[in-house]
């Protein structure tokens, strides 16, 4: 079923999320790294695997998708796993100390939500029924390490450098699974390295950096384009994430004329984003990135709210973070509730979670 296109994951490595504190031989010979890393208090519990899904919803690519995006929705109704701080009061939190761990451990901190990456990407292969078995943890992991180690140098060299603090730059990972099941990663460096270089640990970046769309201080904002055309909901291609994006390069196609005909020499054009619809004039998410609009709840609270998955948005890995951390809830949004000038959340695995305003 997945053809010519590719089941494609994106996720984030960043040496700012996990410090190398040192490298010793234990008596077997085998490295043993320790270091710091981001706070517990900030990421996900162990069990929190990402989205679901049952054997029953999938009947050997046959069902109607309309209804195994409502079956699909239901299952991952998620529920929060813990109450959500109040982050604009935190000052000082404390990395966590990771000791007698193996080099691979160190590289899964380093990249984000490597779990939940690995679960989209498993279900995405039942359900194209793609030729091959479960991706395995230690299958992922091997894999980014290959990316990343100059097969030169031996291991210690490798992991020296990668502990060199001057060596922070930041990468976007591809993990792209083509019908026959083979897999491949790429690196593409992005130009993020100077975020948040002043924060002192690693708990304080993720907060500044990838959590700075829920910050009042929040200095990371986008432009956000209301979308003139509707995208069709009733599409395996738009709830996973594959190479088959011909409807969201036409929708930055359309973003790209609305920006010429704003003519606002002011907008940052590598910063803008379109907010797509569906059929029924339900909000769905943006062209590389999920959503969240403000609401007053019954206690007159404001909470962020995003669109459910059967409204045919991608299952977004910040997305589940986000839901699981109790951060965002979700409910349907009319596209006729959203305004110029409104201010929304806009994030995704790569990005993590920065403010947008909805521009004309």
């Amino acid at each position: 079923m997945i053809g010519e296109y590719q089941i494609l994951s994106t996720l984030r490595y960043d040496s700012n999320l996990a410090k190398l504190e040192g490298i010793t031989l234990n008596t077997d010979n085998d490295l043993v790294v320790q270091y710091s890393t981001v706070n517990d208090d900030f990421l996900l519990d162990t069990k929190c695997n990402g989205y679901e899904w049952k054997a029953e919803m999938i009947q050997d690519g046959t069902k109607d998708f309309h209804i195994f995006q409502k079956e699909f929705s239901q299952v991952n109704n998620i529920s929060l796993t813990k109450l959500s701080l109040p982050l604009d009061s935190i000052k000082n939190f404390d990395d966590r100390i990771i000791v007698d761990a193996t080099y691979m451990d160190f590289i899964q901190s380093r990249c984000l939500f490597v779990p939940q990456h690995l679960a989209r990407i498993n279900l995405a292969l039942k359900y194209f029924d793609c030729p091959r078995e479960p991706l395995t943890l230690n299958e992922l992991l091997t894999l980014l390490i290959d990316t990343f180690i100059d097969k030169s140098k031996t291991l210690m060299d490798n992991l020296k450098e990668m502990g060199n603090v001057s060596n922070s730059q930041i990468y976007k990972i591809r993990i792209l699974i083509d019908k026959n099941g083979h897999v491949i990663t790429e690196a593409h460096p992005l130009n993020l390295s100077s975020e948040h270089t002043t924060s002192k640990t690693c708990t304080q970046y993720f907060y500044k950096t990838l959590l700075n769309g829920l910050c009042e201080t929040s200095n990371n904002i986008w432009s956000i384009f209301k979308d003139i055309e509707p995208i069709t909901s009733t599409t395996p291609y738009t709830t996973f994430k594959t190479t088959n994006r011909l409807h969201y390069t036409l929708a930055r196609e359309r973003m790209m004329r609305m920006i010429t005909k704003s003519n606002n020499t002011y907008l940052n054009k590598t910063k803008c984003e379109i907010l797509l619809f569906n059929q029924s004039s339900f909000v769905m998410e943006g062209s590389i990135t999920n959503i969240a609009v403000s609401r007053k709840n019954k206690q007159n609270r404001i909470q962020w709210i995003t669109p459910p998955l059967r409204s045919g948005c991608l299952c977004g890995i910040f997305r589940y973070y986000l839901l699981r951390m109790g951060y965002i809830e979700e409910d349907d949004i009319k596209l006729n509730e959203i305004n110029i000038g409104d201010t929304i959340l806009i994030f995704n695995g790569v990005m993590g979670c920065v403010k947008a305003i909805v521009t004309k």
